[in-house]
């Protein structure tokens, strides 16, 4: 029996970050450098949004196109995004794209996450700046 694979594809984009005011406040500690000195780690939470696009195909139809969307959305929940949790998870509808021949369904991932930065040892200006997000 032969089975039947419907090609899907998911584009990821940021689709918005927040966080408040003011900048790197909260002094998170200090670290060792690779030279054996010492620099401090700051950092400020902030919220991602992701938007996820999952498209199938017009022989897919919109249930594959649903499917995709339910399957990656579980996946965010469970997994979070890249390590970042979850705080809420919203679908749309799904809809044809006439001119492309595709169905798409838009998944927005909103996630927690910290912005660190590092002080340089020398001039004390930040520096390495990194989103950082961890599952409990």
């Amino acid at each position: 029996m032969l089975a039947a694979y419907v090609l899907l594809l998911a584009a990821v984009a940021l689709a918005g970050a927040a966080c408040g005011p003011g900048g790197f406040q909260d002094y998170l500690g200090a670290e060792e450098t690779q030279g054996g000195g010492r620099r401090e780690v700051y950092g400020r939470a902030v919220e991602l949004t992701l938007r996820v696009d999952v498209f199938a195909p017009r022989d897919g139809g919109a249930p594959a196109c649903r499917a995709a969307a339910e399957r990656a959305a579980e996946e965010l929940l469970f997994q979070g995004a890249a390590g970042l949790p979850v705080v809420e998870l919203t679908a749309g509808e799904t809809e044809f794209l006439e001119r492309d021949g595709l169905y798409r369904l838009a998944v927005r991932c909103r996630c927690g996450a910290w912005l660190t930065a590092r002080a340089d040892e020398e001039t004390g200006m930040l520096t390495d700046f990194e989103v950082r997000g961890t599952m409990r």
